[in-house]
């Protein structure tokens, strides 16, 4: 079976999915889209409005930030696996719950399994929470680590507190670019290791 055929399998698993209270909210569940032999994923925290209406992750003025910090750090979209901490809409303004988080890190894990990323990019705290188990501050884990599995992973901002917080936004976005940068310096040492 090839990933297209596992990832199929996988949302037609989640399509009417219950497992937490984000299910009244959602207009449906907004899965992963991208390249499924992406050597990078980034996992956000959840569909927006525009998402929501979409049915894609990252089509709103957070995607359209995040594309001009790809690429800003040289990375194309379109070789880039995208998804979600969770699968269904969060209003803004709401904290991402523990337990939401863990009803959907399962079809996460899966996710992962099935793309078998180089490198992980998470995006705010929510999705290092998944990934790691970790809810220590975000610029404690803007290292690159190996997880266990092999994958890199390096820890960022979510573009949306660019947006929130205009005072420090340059900044936060500056920390992105950065962090990105480091994902492709990973990825481009990977690479040039195996050509060896």
């Amino acid at each position: 079976m090839n990933k297209a055929e596992q990832l199929t399998i996988l949302q037609q698993n989640y399509l009417s999915c219950g497992k937490c209270d984000l299910c009244h909210t959602r207009t449906a569940p907004v899965f992963g889209f991208g390249n499924l032999d992406a050597k990078l994923m980034i996992i956000g925290q959840s569909p927006g409005f525009e998402e929501d209406k979409a049915g894609r992750p990252f089509v709103g003025i957070s995607g359209k930030l995040l594309n001009y910090m790809l690429t800003q750090a040289k990375l194309d979209r379109l070789q880039i696996y995208i998804t979600n901490t969770l699968l269904c809409f969060v209003k803004p303004g709401v904290s991402v719950k523990d337990d939401q988080i863990m009803a959907c890190r399962n079809r996460l894990q899966e996710e992962i399994n099935i793309v078998k990323p180089k490198v992980i990019v998470t995006l705010g705290a929510p999705a290092l929470y998944a990934l790691c188990w970790s809810k220590d501050s975000i610029w404690r884990n803007r290292k690159p680590k190996q997880l266990s599995t092999g994958i890199w992973h390096v820890a960022t901002y979510h573009p949306a507190a660019a947006l929130y917080h205009a005072d420090k936004g340059k900044g936060i976005i500056d920390n992105i670019i950065t962090d990105l940068r480091k994902a492709k310096l990973i990825i481009d040492l990977l690479e040039k290791k195996n050509k060896k």
